[in-house]
């Protein structure tokens, strides 16, 4: 009688463990860094945070509270890091363009637009450390108010899945019925071998198809599944069953192709600010959490950016430790003062 090799049985057994992990945090960021300027960057002024979050159907908490509770998070973690890489912070700027005892950085206006063109800056920025930094393009200039070196721009988005039964305590459960399949099959496969004379090969058997149950592709055309909630604070905000809905807003983060910034540098695309709960190609359910962040400081005295990072990580925006470790972790790479 033919016995199933004990190393096929162990590959099927590896394949299951494998499965009930999640996919692995990533090791380091995309980052870039100019070289270091001739005139002394010692204090950073911190622009609004820029995080847009949506909420997977049936997740029942406030998704507004949860980008609150990140966006504090991140906020905490980028004080503790400016500092520990020799940095002064100096204002932190509101989303009104104020800053201290209603003192005013920017008008709103130009604050927006500031925004809306730093959020693209991470499509355009290297992946390649070492790589040259493009120039942003920025309507205002920077730090003129509150006398900083510098500014530094945190944006990007979080998809927070609704809670999974495999999660925690019950992967243990599945693992163990993985591996009792395993077995099954195995002992399967040797009462077959024994009464065919293993006739058929093993490499003409295909197992059944696998069910795609919690793994469908939400629509790729312009609407997101029912349920969903959005927030985001980027001169409008939005929450609610079908907040995904773009909204007629007076956002002045358009910016005419063509036009000059604040430095006399022409835009080459039309700058408006993304809404990443529309892109169907991001994860709208049936998947995990996922957090990205990107990070731009920009030099004050030459309007040229000095450093650039950024990310996607396995992380849900509901869990503060997962938002400062992606935060950290970012700020990591940050060119000393």
């Amino acid at each position: 009688m033919r016995v199933v090799p004990a190393l096929g049985v162990g590959l099927l057994v590896g394949a299951v463990l494998s499965a009930g992990c999640g996919p692995s945090w990533p090791s380091g960021t995309l980052n870039a860094k100019a070289p270091r300027p001739d005139h002394a960057i010692a204090t950073v002024d911190i622009l609004p945070l820029d995080l847009e979050m949506w909420t997977e159907g049936g997740f029942a908490a406030n998704p507004e509270q949860l980008r609150g509770q990140a966006e504090a998070s991140i906020t905490n973690a980028a004080l503790d890091q400016l500092v520990k890489h020799q940095y002064a912070p100096s204002a932190m700027i509101d989303w009104n363009g104020s800053f201290g005892e209603g003192q005013q950085a920017l008008d709103k206006q130009a604050l927006l637009s500031t925004i809306g063109a730093l959020a693209h800056y991470g499509v355009a920025a290297p992946v390649q450390p070492g790589a040259q930094l493009p120039t942003p393009w920025l309507p205002a200039r920077l730090g003129e108010k509150t006398g900083a070196d510098a500014t530094l721009y945190i944006g990007g988005w979080s998809y927070v899945a609704a809670p999974r039964e495999s999660t925690g305590s019950t992967v243990a459960t599945d693992i163990l019925f993985g591996l009792f399949v395993v077995v099954t099959v195995a002992v399967a496969l040797v009462a077959i071998a024994a009464i065919t004379g293993d006739k058929h090969s093993s490499s003409h058997h295909s197992g059944p198809a696998r069910g795609g149950a919690g793994n469908a592709s939400p629509d790729s055309a312009t609407h997101l599944p029912s349920g969903v909630a959005v927030t985001r604070w980027h001169g409008h905000g939005e929450s609610g069953a079908h907040a995904f809905a773009r909204v007629s807003s007076n956002i002045a983060a358009d910016i005419a192709i063509n036009s000059l910034d604040a430095w006399g540098r022409i835009a080459t695309d039309e700058e408006m600010h993304p809404e990443y709960a529309d892109d169907p190609q991001l994860p709208h359910g049936g998947e995990d959490s996922k957090l990205y962040l990107q990070m731009t400081l920009v030099d004050n005295h030459t309007g040229l950016a000095l450093w650039h990072a950024h990310q996607t990580f396995p992380a849900s925006g509901a869990s503060q430790d997962d938002v400062t470790r992606a935060a950290r972790q970012l700020l990591e790479s940050l060119p000393p003062s």
